[in-house]
């Protein structure tokens, strides 16, 4: 029986983009334990270990992605 592998960041990022290019989060805002949970799904169905996948790791990686332009988010105004 093989192991299943740990998620990279790499593995992460790519999820976050699946999961916001979905069609249910075009137009709905993403909370950070939403994201999390989501992420651990997407990537569990890709085969990864997902015990060590919190939420201050994918919500850093999330806002990283958008500091380095990787996604493009609007901002909603008070």
């Amino acid at each position: 029986m093989s192991r299943k592998g740990y998620p990279f960041r790499h593995d992460i990022e790519r999820a976050i983009l699946e999961i916001i290019n979905s069609n249910k989060h075009k137009e709905k805002r993403i909370l950070p334990f939403e994201l999390c949970k989501e992420v651990s799904k997407k990537l569990e169905k890709h085969g990864f270990y997902t015990g060590h996948i919190n939420v201050k790791r994918v919500w850093k990686i999330f806002v990283d992605m958008i500091r380095k332009n990787k996604i493009k988010i609007k901002l909603e105004s008070s």
